[in-house]
């Protein structure tokens, strides 16, 4: 609501007041002296129609138009008003302005009508033979035995009328401009006296409520008795309020701070549900903006979650704690324990809402879920085929090649059995270090490690007719555990190495990007497909499992990989191309 000071509402009512008397006062006078000229006007031609009716009713008797129309004539000279003679027909026997014969028939003139009716007619109205406004006066005009013989018209312009009229206006106004403009002084001071007291008291109180309590009203002795109490009044508020404030301030300061450091989102809404609190942790999980405000907006506007919705109106329909899982869009999970929030004297006034992000507990328990079943699964193959042979051996009286086919068998079941075994150890090595920042690093040349790795696995690349390509600079030095970089680029060539064709090659480089250093393994195998990629890091995760097993790995390789580049503060990235090759990135941070 758009409000006005109070000045402006007792000085516009007065001066309003003022001006409406004064323009009632003028039309009232313009009407008084409007109506006076018209009677006056009327008189004087009703007494000038008297004077000669009984000369106009014996000429028409006698029929003596001509004398009747020279009669007219003269009277309108002398007199300046212009006269008509009318027969009770209507037709017109003589007029002092105008030719009778281009004269329209009057009988359907107000002031005609009423004459033929034997009383005096008035009427004012524009006159389409003199193109001006006329007032018309019109006797009857009596015969012998009182029979009406037809109408004598009188008529006068008002045209001077308009003009006096307006030239007293004119007058008028500018006097009453004048007494506006005194008026208007008067009545500004005399408001301004009443509203001053109050505007001090107005600021003060706006003074106060921007916090500043030291400010006293102090009112002039002629103030009103009222007005004095009421500041009086306001001054010994204000030390009530002071008080009041500081301990309100030091309690809200309290629980914000406990709201803000909570990990915990929070959310209470009122009964409408609408938003009456949210915390920070609460704007993130929800992806609002921590700095903006949304006391006040309904909760299902600001947060478009059907799930959540059922369980604020579950809470409020049941009066009682729920505890659910909330998962939103982006993946992350929530767990939710809402509860009603009642008054002191018990009633309903909201709900309360606090959110706990179990989203890494949650992916947690799923990876261990996931890693338990797929070691047992890993160790358990070896371990099935094994026993088998075993038993088979037991049991059986073989041959000399029968038994030694079985003992290489079970000899390769047992280096997988070792490799997996090592590799989790190796694993679990990794993670503890990076975790506990124990990782021994130093800043050495790079190249000793790549052509190291090239030294390892030349023969196994030779003989499968794959050609082992080195790109390095002598001068590039990282930040680096010689042993763990060099055991990550070995698995890496390695894979590429057993899924790499024959006679193709596999490019091991490294680079400074000036941010991190680069180091990459590019291969021509068969590459990744997409919907692959995203797992490829993860602990026992093959594409193809079953060519994994034949070609002994553990499964464990490119997750040692990750981790011993998440060990060095670093990550690694994929690059493939479905049929085309694939490059391996571990990126570490520059030194």
């Amino acid at each position: 609501m758009n409000r006005k000071r109070l000045f402006w509402q007792i000085y516009p009512s007065y001066l309003a007041i003022s001006l409406v008397s004064i323009v009632v006062l003028l039309l009232i006078s313009r009407f008084t002296f409007r109506s006076f000229y018209y009677q006056e006007k009327a008189q004087n031609l009703l007494e000038k129609a008297y004077l000669i009716e009984e000369n106009i009713s014996n000429l028409i008797l006698r029929k003596d138009f001509d004398s009747l129309q020279e009669k007219v004539n003269y009277i309108d000279q002398k007199s300046h008003g212009r006269l008509t003679v009318i027969l009770t027909d209507g037709t017109v026997v003589a007029d002092s302005r105008e030719d009778k014969k281009l004269m329209a028939n009057h009988r359907d003139r107000p002031e005609v009508i009423t004459a033929l009716k034997g009383q005096v007619g008035m009427s004012k109205r524009f006159s389409q033979t003199m193109k001006e406004d006329h007032l018309y006066q019109a006797i009857p005009l009596y015969g012998p035995g009182k029979n009406i013989l037809g109408v004598l018209r009188f008529s006068a312009s008002i045209k001077n009328l308009k003009t006096t009229l307006f030239n007293i206006s004119k007058q008028v106004f500018w006097e009453a401009l004048v007494i506006i403009i005194v008026l208007s002084l008067v009545i500004g001071w005399y408001s301004k006296s009443i509203t001053a007291p109050i505007e001090k008291m107005k600021s003060y109180i706006e003074k106060v409520s921007k916090g500043d309590y030291d400010q006293k009203i102090e009112i002039s002795e002629n103030a009103s008795l009222e007005i004095d109490s009421l500041a009086q009044g306001l001054n010994r508020m204000t030390g009530q309020i002071n008080s009041n404030v500081e301990k309100i301030i030091k309690q809200k300061n309290e629980i914000e701070a406990v709201f803000t450091s909570m990990v915990e989102g929070v959310i209470t809404v009122d009964r409408e549900k609408r938003i009456f609190h949210i915390n920070r942790a609460a704007k993130r999980f929800f992806e609002l903006d921590e700095d903006k405000i949304y006391k006040g907006i309904p909760f299902q506007e600001l947060i478009r979650n059907h799930h959540l919705m059922e369980y604020v109106d579950s809470i409020f329909k049941e009066l009682g704690t729920i505890e659910k899982e909330l998962h939103l869009h982006n993946q992350q999970i929530l767990q939710l324990h809402g509860t009603v929030l009642n008054s002191l004297e018990n009633k309903v006034m909201g709900a309360l809402l606090v959110f706990n992000d179990i989203t890494k507990l949650r992916r947690l328990e799923l990876h261990r879920k996931e890693f338990v079943a797929n070691v047992r699964h890993e160790l358990r193959t070896p371990l099935t085929s094994l026993q088998g042979y075993i038993e088979v051996l037991i049991e059986n009286d073989l041959t000399i090649e029968e038994r030694t086919k079985f003992l290489g068998i079970i000899q390769k079941n047992t280096t997988r059995f070792q490799v997996i075994i090592e590799d989790l150890l190796a694993l679990s090595q990794i993670e503890k270090e990076g975790d506990n920042d124990e990782l021994k690093k130093e800043l050495c040349p790079i190249s000793p490690v790549i052509h190291s790795v090239k030294f390892l696995c030349e023969t196994k690349a030779r003989r499968k007719g794959i050609d082992l390509k080195v790109d390095v600079s002598e001068e590039l030095n990282g930040n680096i555990n010689q042993h763990l970089l060099e055991q990550a680029l070995i698995n890496l060539v390695d894979n590429a190495i057993k899924y790499g064709p024959v006679d193709s090659q596999i490019i091991i480089s490294a680079k400074d990007l000036s941010d991190h250093l680069e180091i990459t393994v590019q291969d021509e195998g068969p590459g990744i497909t997409p919907d692959h990629r995203e797992r490829l890091f993860e602990r026992f995760y093959c594409i193809d499992k079953a060519r994994s097993r034949e070609l002994g790995g553990s499964g464990l390789g490119l997750s040692i990989v990750k981790h011993i580049a998440i060990a060095h503060g670093g990550n690694v990235a994929l690059d493939s191309e479905y049929g085309k090759g694939s490059t391996f990135f571990i990126n570490l941070p520059s030194c």
